[in-house]
């Protein structure tokens, strides 16, 4: 069985290592196991947070019967503009 590298995940994973080396050329402190450690959890909260973001996005949208926001009328809470109205909220 042989494993083939994506050309994406590929990309990715030359990105990660310039990113490194800029940071461990930058910062004399990030060199090493500890640096790359630290690196690491950080993606782990970043990809937690984005998840997070992506869900709320998500489930805001699909509770909402008329559509977004922006297109049901509504702006900020406010009654809906009169019929004819030039003023936008």
């Amino acid at each position: 069985m042989t494993f083939r590298l994506s050309r994406t995940l590929g990309v990715r994973l030359a990105i990660l290592v310039a990113l490194y080396a800029v940071f461990a050329v930058l910062a004399p402190g990030s060199r090493g196991a500890p640096g790359l450690y630290g690196v690491l959890i950080g993606l782990g909260f970043v990809g937690l947070v984005a998840l997070g973001v992506g869900l709320t996005m998500i489930a805001a949208n699909s509770t909402s019967r008329s559509g977004p926001w922006w297109r049901s009328g509504r702006c900020s809470g406010r009654r809906p503009r009169a019929k004819g109205s030039s003023r936008r909220c």
